[in-house]
């Protein structure tokens, strides 16, 4: 998933569309929902550095600096799906040849 600016920008629109208030500034978004909360911390190239999400009942989950994947760890908090669930789906390809007998699948 690419990062940066256009991804900081799509995750405050998916935040904002699904219900969470948002402050942001030039180093740090903050999401708001309910007794939910979610600090971002961004790099000068708005990449996210760090974050940190405080649940309802005081649970806390956080992504570090070497965490893999976390623009879509950061989407998933903020929508409820899990990571993953937007992928496109890859199914095998099939060979469809016209033969007098009819079709072939290559496996």
């Amino acid at each position: 998933m690419v990062e940066g600016p256009s991804a900081r920008l799509d995750t405050v629109d998916m935040a904002d569309s699904s219900g969470w208030h948002v402050e942001s500034t030039h180093q740090m978004d903050v999401f708001i929902k309910g007794d939910n909360r979610i600090e971002v911390r961004y790099t000068d190239d708005d990449v996210i550095d760090s974050a940190s999400k405080h649940g309802e009942n005081g649970e806390v989950d956080s992504l570090g600096r070497h965490t893999e994947a976390k623009v879509e760890q950061l989407r998933s908090w903020l929508t409820g799906r899990p990571v993953g669930a937007g992928a496109a789906v890859r199914y095998p390809e099939a060979d469809f040849t016209t033969e007098p007998g009819g079709w072939t699948r290559r496996e």
